[in-house]
């Protein structure tokens, strides 16, 4: 009896007790962000670079020609900061933070068909919104990838229920009536409570639009209808009539809406290729008239130390330095050349307080999670390599070990040895780089890496601060 089974609350528990809470977690950390504040680029760069998964998946959807029309070669998540704004790339990551958590080896079919409809459901509702006219199509993507968010939980939970509702589902019962049945609640039901739990349902409630008529209205149903005629046999009076309901609303002509609505499905199965899910390709559109998906050809190395990345990313220090660019993002950016170009395993940005006397950790990029950031407090006083760099001098904690300096600071940061040198504006230290391998020793090539970002930061700030 369904008033026997778990409620939603039990439900959203149990879901609490998996590993997923994490992508909730992700969710909140990347949507959150307020897409008009330049200083909430640096904190998604940061969320970006902290997992190597999510920037190399990142990396090779914004080099893609539906999120890069320009094809101009993007190699560092600052850049795509840049070129495809934030609210672009907090889709991005978002998308491949749903991927990263939910698609495994083993997978299950419902799971698979589940997330697969996710991304085709934002990309129809990307067209959607451009029919109509709307000048940010952002958040409704985002809102539409997440909008069935309980149901991508459930299946990804896996139970004897689950297996009841397959069961249900496959004898010919409607979803909502098998879950009615089953469970007592409806996905979107569940889809509430979780987003209420993880802190996330500001993101999940999609923008208005206005319809020809000039009455708003919320297209993710209108794009969910779609994904359903698509992926089945629909007879040609169902896609008329939905065709001239949704030209009804948006004002555009039947014809153009078809073709948009079929280039979505070829750009979710282009951007699920791309993300390394090429397993959900199968559930996207018509069964029998799937395409081949195309062989990914983007380079894996991304995240590869290369001198060649390193170039990139003083280069791009260079454009920035041209133009308007935010401290924060320059700041990032050294990170990024410093932890992905050079293979630095932990780099931190620290500033001084007013008084000069104390110095804070800002920023960090780091390969495993760890306190470092929230441990980095230092009375500079006490710290004598800390006092010399704040003097200008770059200082390697390998050629002083004899004297001592560096004894203070690599007790509280646990590196073996480290480098620190000034960060500098206008030829004033307002705050130092701290850069070192966490467990093992930095090579001299490392600390002229270190010293090359070091220098290009001090002149790139300087011509920004002009």
């Amino acid at each position: 009896m369904a008033s026997e089974l778990p409620g939603v609350r039990d439900w959203v528990e149990r879901i609490n007790r998996t590993e997923l809470p994490a992508l909730g977690q992700t969710l909140q950390q990347v949507g959150a962000l307020n897409g008009f504040l330049m200083s909430h680029a640096a904190e998604l760069t940061r969320v970006i670079l902290r997992d190597p998964s999510m920037t190399a998946r990142v990396l090779k959807i914004a080099n893609s020609a539906m999120f890069n029309p320009t094809r101009k070669k993007i190699n560092t998540i600052s850049r795509a900061v840049v070129v495809l704004g934030l609210k672009t790339l907090r889709s991005i990551s978002l998308a491949t933070a749903l991927l990263d958590e939910l698609i495994k080896e083993d997978t299950g079919p419902y799971l698979a068909q589940e997330v697969a409809n996710a991304f085709h459901t934002a990309m129809q509702a990307r067209a959607v919104a451009k029919l109509s006219g709307a000048p940010d199509s952002e958040e409704i993507f985002v809102s539409s990838l997440l909008h069935r968010l309980g149901a991508m939980a459930f299946w990804a939970v896996g139970s004897t229920t689950a297996h009841k509702l397959a069961k249900q589902m496959q004898d010919g019962v409607s979803p909502e009536q098998a879950e009615r049945q089953v469970l007592g609640f409806t996905m979107n039901e569940l889809t509430r409570s979780v987003a209420e739990q993880w802190h996330i349902k500001e993101i999940l409630t999609p923008p208005l639009l206005r319809g020809a008529n000039g009455q708003s209205f919320n297209c993710i149903p209108l794009a969910w209808q779609a994904v359903q005629l698509q992926n089945q046999e629909t007879d040609e009076a169902t896609w008329e009539s939905y065709l001239t309901q949704l030209s009804t609303i948006s004002g555009a002509p039947a014809s153009s809406i078809r073709e948009e609505l079929s280039d979505a499905v070829t750009a979710t199965r282009e951007t699920l290729v791309m993300c390394g899910a090429e397993k959900l390709v199968a559930y996207v559109g018509p069964r029998n008239q799937q395409e081949e998906a195309e062989e990914d050809e983007q380079n894996n190395n991304q995240n590869s130390a290369s001198s060649d990345m390193q170039l990139a990313i003083l280069r791009e220090l260079t454009q920035m330095a041209q133009g308007k660019t935010d401290v924060n993002l320059v700041l990032q950016l050294v990170l990024e050349g410093l932890h992905r170009g050079a293979g630095i395993s932990r780099v931190v940005v620290g500033l001084v307080n007013p008084e000069r006397s104390k110095l804070f950790g800002k920023y960090v990029l780091e390969k495993s999670p760890s306190t470092l950031l929230s441990g980095f407090q230092f009375e500079i006083a006490n710290q004598a390599a800390l006092k010399n760099s704040m003097a200008g001098e770059t200082m390697w904690a390998w050629r002083d070990n004899d004297n001592g300096e560096f004894d203070g600071l690599l007790r509280k940061t646990g590196g073996a040895d480290c480098v620190v040198g000034p960060l500098t504006v206008n030829r004033k230290v307002i705050g130092l780089f701290y850069a070192d391998q966490e467990e093992g020793a930095l090579s001299s090539n490392d600390v002229e890496a270190f010293e090359l970002f070091v220098g290009q930061a001090a002149l790139c700030l300087q011509m920004i601060g002009r």
